[in-house]
């Protein structure tokens, strides 16, 4: 178990996470089968379902700021190992094309103005 916990801690949250939920789950049965006030259950179980809400929003939220950070890193190693071999990255493929495009510009309206003094 110690070796999963390090090589996935989130597993690790998960886990915990899970067995929280049917201890509550067992915690709620038995409070259920000794329990003759119905309305104190009632607010129990919703204490219970706020707490496991929070706590799954919270884990949630964690995981998806760490994939984001995880997919930043990823993204710029891999922009440096493209750049350091020679790949045009996006941006200079965009300054080419609006280069060509001024170009196209400049080439058509030489073209028009010679085709103007030819008349």
């Amino acid at each position: 178990m110690t070796e999963a916990k390090e090589k996935h801690p989130g597993a690790h949250t998960a886990i915990e996470f899970t067995r929280q939920i049917w201890l509550a789950g067992l915690g709620a049965y038995v409070r259920a089968t000794e329990a003759k006030n119905r309305e104190a259950l009632d607010k129990r179980r919703t204490d219970i379902e706020q707490h496991v809400r929070s706590s799954w929003d919270d884990w949630i939220g964690k995981a998806t700021e760490s994939w984001s950070d995880w997919s930043q890193t990823l993204e710029d190693q891999f922009s440096r190992t493209l750049g350091s071999v020679g790949v045009a990255t996006r941006d200079d493929v965009q300054r080419l094309a609006e280069q060509v495009e001024a170009l196209n510009r400049t080439v058509q309206e030489l073209k028009d103005s010679r085709d103007e003094g030819n008349s």
